[in-house]
């Protein structure tokens, strides 16, 4: 089970902020911790579902299925490259749009739009004026 920190540690990476030899600093743990919770917040509200909730210990558990983790350390590490001022390698960068349409397709729920209960107009008589 990977942790908070573990996630965040590896976004850093893929940012090419830190390399695998690293240590994140305190200041970049906290700021990571604050964009892996703003990141997944603002996933809630668009309707990706991971279960996750709001993180306050970095060495607690990562809520999150491990199948989800690859899009959200790529993700997440957009965010931070930006925050750093720093643009993420292209790679990074098209990794993390595959997996997050990924994410998308697998937890936003699609309506079904189907009008079959609705008058087709046509040769049925139906008049949309008079009903």
């Amino acid at each position: 089970m990977a942790t908070n920190l573990d996630i965040i540690t590896e976004a850093y990476q893929l940012a090419n902020i830190t390399n695998d030899r690293e240590v994140l600093n305190s200041r970049q743990s906290s700021k990571g911790l604050t964009f892996l919770n703003d990141m997944m917040i603002d996933w809630q509200e668009d309707g990706i579902e991971l279960g996750y909730y709001r993180q306050t210990l970095l060495n607690d558990t990562f809520p999150v299925e491990d199948r989800y983790f690859r899009g959200v350390k790529y993700n997440l590490s957009l965010g931070i490259a930006g925050a750093n001022g720093v643009v993420a390698p292209e790679e990074t960068r098209r990794i993390a749009g595959i997996t997050f349409d990924r994410l998308a397709k697998a937890t936003i729920d699609v309506v079904d739009t189907k009008f079959n209960h609705m008058p087709t107009g046509g040769r049925s008589g139906f008049n949309v004026e008079t009903g």
